[in-house]
């Protein structure tokens, strides 16, 4: 319970977090806060925390004391945060900020004071340093916005990229909206090898996960008309190489093979191959166990090894294509010493924090681990962190450990031979939204961000929904057997047929050759050049540190990605759609919202809320559902208001406001939102954009000193584009919202069937919406 501070601290004791200063959040601590960099407008927010009289303060420096206010009426740290967005010096003292900033705490990983001070400039006393800053700082080097977890930080690294990728790729060169929405079939089941297995009984998969290519970027298979999204092929110059990720797919599967879609040998999507970048659906019966066979098939050429019988060089290990810090917490494989007292190497942080080792990617063979996130599942089968394995592989050392430490610890033998852990689950939930995704401890964000992870979906028997009375949700769904041609082509007995739709949202960075680009350095966090930073980092023999080297408290990209696609678009008819929404990113909190266009690419202007403007160019999100099954009613989702319907067939034109003006469908990380879209009565080409208002920085609220996601990228999602209507309907202007048939709501769209009935005969009548003649209810009028 905060109260009213009575006391004028001269010294509380301070932590300043680097990690969250563009938030201008002083965080107090235990030690005292001795030094602090008192040159820059962005520090004002230091102040917040440790006072006025702690540390020798510029006269030019407008610091806070007891209650005064940063000028204005706005007080405490929101003024500081509005300061800090300001201005920042361009003056060499800048990446020494960035050094005192780094030096004062580690972020996320709750590391403490390293005690590292600002250092002036060789050849200049402090108060020289001090008036050379005031002279710059006036001279400019003003921002509107700082990028938070380092979208801006791309800028900088852009320059170098790493030697063996070339630069890095810049996000605004890519195309938007020239790829297909790709919808992940249903995965395979696995044949039964015992009597415990089979369609009444267990659900049966071996899924594994290997290293393939896949066309993220425009290019390749997409860059034929055959998707029916472009009329001609895109120019070289528009066009981009594969991305080699991880992913999971059915053990028995060979290598894809996309040759005949215009892509090549190795290169996913393939109808030949379930091997894809998300994983394909594993979907689930309510009450109807899964048994999965998990296996880590990270290997050199996992199509010719045996992963039973892993023997040669195409068993080799590999190494992983994402850099790896082994200085965390973390599975240590390498079994670098931690505690020597207790022999502990595994599951860990090492000790010795001057081991040049730890200064160096690791490169060893990759542990796995897979959770069901969301999933009611036994402990042995929950995935935990510690209860990694590495791939059965021929070359790997005896000194490397080969499992975690929670592996066979819960009562059941998970993990029976190398490389493989049988993981079962219950179902035993009411149908729902999961997904699945590595959880290997310390480097859950590498294994992520290199490609594993896919919707996992709890259905009743007969693909009901668990709490629906009466009536259907939109559908179909993809069904089991189909491939990736009859899921995804254009026509009928295509994607046109499909109203359920799973997407899953992430964002990612590249290089130019088409690979993922991660950071592997302190420098990128710190938005420098890698060159600039100059604080003293774990594995430096000569300094002792708490700073991990290539470790980044958090990161933003600058390239949305939408099952496994850059930017992609969706053909949808004038009908209601149900989208499984997932948010797939490892730090990025999205605010999604739905933004009538005027056309394919074209802006979508926004009020000083973020909402589209005007108004009636946003589309409403009906949410239905979240994480663990359907809402007790349906809500619908503007921004700025999220309003729950009574359920009596009207929807209220007086809407409820959100928590802010600024708040659309907000979803953190690994969230999910089941909503229905209703496309029904717009006119053939039309074009809808989702979008993201969130912030490009770790969210803290709805701040409006923090700016939104980058319009030219972060900010656009993907698009719908509404074709002509397949389907003969008598009134397309009209919403009823199947999914609360059982409540008795009937839901009318803005442009007719103002009046829906409310008495008993109509759960037989609104049923299809309004009907085509009349808005005049009676419980005797004629229904379609």
């Amino acid at each position: 319970h905060v109260v009213h501070d009575t006391k004028a601290r001269s010294n509380p004791g301070c932590l300043f977090n680097h990690s969250t200063f563009w938030r201008g959040a002083g965080m107090c601590g235990p030690r005292s806060c001795s030094v602090l960099p008192v040159t820059s407008s962005w520090l004002l927010a230091a102040a917040y925390c440790c006072g006025a009289r702690t540390t020798t303060i510029s006269e030019a420096t407008p610091w806070p004391c007891g209650n005064d206010t940063l000028g204005g009426s706005k007080p405490g740290a929101a003024r500081f945060a509005a300061a800090a967005m300001e201005c920042e010096d361009t003056s060499g003292l800048l990446q020494q900020q960035h050094q005192q900033r780094s030096g004062i705490a580690t972020g996320h990983s709750g590391g403490g004071v390293s005690g590292h001070e600002l250092q002036h400039s060789p050849g200049r006393t402090e108060q020289e340093d001090e008036e050379k800053t005031k002279a710059e700082g006036r001279r400019g080097g003003c921002r509107g916005d700082r990028r938070g977890g380092r979208v801006a930080g791309l800028q900088s690294a852009a320059s170098v990229g790493r030697r063996d990728q070339g630069p890095i790729l810049d996000a605004k060169t890519i195309k938007k909206y020239v790829t297909p929405l790709v919808i992940p079939p249903v995965m395979r089941t696995a044949r039964c090898r015992t009597l415990f297995c089979g369609p009444r009984r267990v659900a049966k998969y071996e899924i594994a996960m290997r290293r393939f290519k896949q066309q993220i970027l425009p290019g390749a298979h997409w860059n034929n008309p055959i998707w029916g999204i472009l009329q001609e092929p895109l120019p070289e110059n528009h066009t981009f190489g594969s991305t080699e990720v991880f992913g999971y797919g059915p053990a028995a599967d060979p290598e894809p093979d996309s040759t005949a879609l215009n892509g090549s040998l190795g290169l996913a999507p393939a109808a030949n191959s379930q091997f894809n970048y998300p994983a394909y659906t594993v979907e689930n019966t309510r009450f109807k166990p899964t048994s999965v066979d998990w296996i880590n098939h990270l290997v050199e050429n996992p199509w010719k090894c045996k992963w039973r019988w892993p023997r040669g060089p195409d068993c080799n290990f590999i190494k992983h294509i994402i850099p790896v810090d082994q200085s965390l917490h973390w599975a240590n494989p390498g079994r670098l010493m931690c505690n020597p007292a207790l022999n502990k190497t595994i599951d860990c942080r090492p000790s010795n924090v001057t081991d040049p080792e730890l200064g160096r990617q690791y490169s060893g063979p990759v542990p796995m681990v897979v959770h069901v996130h969301g999933g009611h599942t036994d402990p042995e089968s929950d995935g935990y962190p510690e209860a990694w394995w590495l791939p059965a592989a021929s070359d790997i050392s005896e000194s490397f450990a080969r499992q975690g430490t929670l592996v066979n610890q819960f009562g059941r033998l998970t993990n029976f031979r190398l490389g493989v852990a049988n993981f079962r689950y219950r179902n035993d939930q009411p149908s729902a939204t999961l997904w699945f995704h590595d959880h290997t401890l310390g480097m859950t964000r590498n294994n992520v961000y290199a490609g594993p992870a896919g919707f996992w979906i709890i259905r009743e028997s007969g693909g009901r929904e668990t709490g629906l009375v009466r009536g259907s949700l939109p559908g179909p769904a993809p069904r089991p057997g189909e491939g990736l041609l009859e899921t995804n082509l254009p026509g009928k007995k295509g994607r046109d047929r499909l109203r359920e739709i799973p997407i899953l949202i992430q964002d990612r960075s590249f290089y130019e050759n088409g690979s993922l680009f991660y950071p592997d350095n302190r420098a990128f966090f710190e938005e420098l050049h890698p060159d600039q930073l100059q604080i003293p980092l774990i594995g430096n023999p000569e300094n002792v540190s708490d700073i991990p080297r290539i470790w980044n408290p958090e990161a933003f990209f600058d390239v949305m990605v939408v099952n496994g696609v850059s930017w992609p678009v969706h053909k949808v008819e004038p009908d209601l759609y149900r989208f499984r929404l997932l948010n797939g990113c490892g730090s990025r909190f999205l605010n999604l919202a739905l933004c009538v266009v005027d056309g394919s690419g074209a802006p979508c202007p926004l009020d000083s809320d973020g909402r589209p403007d005007p108004p009636e160019h946003e589309l409403s999100f009906y949410q239905i559902g979240a994480e663990q099954s359907l809402l007790p009613k349906v809500v619908e989702v503007r921004t700025g208001f999220k309003t729950a319907l009574p359920g009596n067939g009207f929807i209220p034109r007086h809407k409820r406001p959100a928590s802010s003006p600024r708040e659309a469908l907000l979803m953190g990380p690994s969230e999910r939102a089941d909503v229905l879209v209703d496309f029904r009565g717009l006119k053939k080409g039309t074009v809808v954009r989702l979008i993201n208002t969130g912030p490009d920085e770790p969210f803290g609220g709805f701040d409006p000193s923090v700016g939104i996601a980058d319009e030219n990228t972060t900010r656009q999602v993907m698009e719908f584009h509404v074709v002509h209507d397949t389907k003969a309907r008598s009134n397309p202007g009209c919403l009823f919202n199947h999914s609360t048939f059982w409540r008795g709501a009937g839901m009318c769209g803005p442009r007719s069937c103002s009046v829906l009935p409310v008495t008993s005969s109509w759960l037989l009548a609104a049923a299809y919406c309004c009907g085509a003649r009349t808005t005049t209810i009676s419980e005797t009028s004629p229904w379609p």
